[in-house]
């Protein structure tokens, strides 16, 4: 019913066109590489590859969030669905702080290398008023 409603299919076939945007948010849904459960992973991570390399605009079609949704429903049950999103969460929390960790490194180690030196006081301009103008 999401995929119809977002083909705007009006009867039992589809149009050329309904075909068409199907084939088109479909290839974007596989192009992303994220797959609904584990065991789905590694042939998203194939097809995706391949897919980008042939066709690498295919990732500017969006479809909505429920399209997607309804997608993984088409190859994955709930249960497995739930397992690899929370199996993908856990892995972004741990690459995150991984991320963060790191760039807090560099930036400590970047700011030591260029950390502007105090301004020394050589003359007395730091203690008086602009000079006025001629």
């Amino acid at each position: 019913m999401v995929i119809q409603s977002w083909l705007g299919a009006q009867g039992s076939s589809l149009t050329p066109e309904e075909l068409d945007r199907f084939r088109v948010g479909w290839k974007a849904y596989i192009a992303r590489g994220v797959a609904p459960s584990r065991r789905l992973q590694r042939a998203f991570d194939s097809m995706s590859r391949s897919l980008l390399s042939s066709d690498p605009d295919c990732r500017q079609h969006k479809p909505p969030i429920v399209v997607l949704e309804a997608f993984d429903r088409l190859l994955a049950s709930d249960a497995e669905i739930r397992e690899k999103r929370h199996t993908d969460a856990e892995d972004t929390k741990a690459l995150d702080l991984t991320l963060r960790a790191a760039m807090a490194e560099g930036r400590i180690a970047a700011e030591k290398e260029v950390q502007p030196k105090a301004p020394t006081l050589d003359s007395d301009c730091w203690m008086h008023d602009a000079p006025t103008a001629r």
